[in-house]
């Protein structure tokens, strides 16, 4: 008596023995041993030195665009200390102003003081 895969009459036990495929199983062979493999090979190193390239092109463009925002960081930070360094002798020359101010002020009260004193 001889076994037979009697399931929907495909064979449900490929590779066991006395099975037979269905003539719309189909198989797909990728590497076959023995064969030459040049075209695939080949294949493989193109797509690896693409994708070399497009990151070595990566690389670049982000090594470029950190360096453009390094130069602009630097001008910035030359410009805020211009700004501040205004800014401060601004201030120290309105202080100074009010010193003056003062003190002119103070020197006319003394004479004032002075000549109201001698007065008397």
């Amino acid at each position: 008596m001889k076994q037979v895969d009697t399931q929907d009459l495909k064979s449900c036990g490929f590779g066991r023995e006395g099975s037979i495929p269905s003539p719309d199983t189909n198989t797909i062979v990728l590497w076959n041993k023995g064969e030459n493999h040049m075209d695939l090979i080949s294949f493989i190193l193109g797509m690896s030195i693409v994708v070399v390239i497009a990151v070595a092109v990566v690389a670049i463009i982000a090594f470029v665009r950190v360096n453009k925002q390094k130069e602009e960081i630097k001008q910035i930070e030359q410009f805020l200390a211009r700004e501040i360094e205004n800014q401060m002798r601004d201030r120290d020359r309105i202080v100074d102003d009010i010193y003056r101010t003062i003190d002119s002020r103070l020197d006319k009260l003394e004479s004032k003081l002075n000549a109201a004193r001698h007065k008397d």
